[in-house]
């Protein structure tokens, strides 16, 4: 359960930091689109880092 309160509260805080660095107001319908937009690029950038990240992790040679 705390696992799962702290990814939320992590995606938030990095929604909240999109729409800041983007100036974005919510009382715009084309504004919400722009940050969905956004959002789903960023969360796609993230995964693919990862993807790269723990596939240069498991192709390193750990033994001496």
């Amino acid at each position: 359960m705390k696992i799962l309160l702290f990814v939320i509260i992590v995606l938030l805080f990095f929604a909240l930091l999109v729409i800041s660095n983007n100036n974005l107001s919510f009382l715009d319908n084309e504004n919400i689109k722009i940050f969905f937009n956004l959002y789903t690029v960023w969360f796609d950038k993230v995964f693919l880092n990862m993807q790269s990240v723990t596939g240069n992790f498991v192709e390193m040679n750990w033994l001496p």
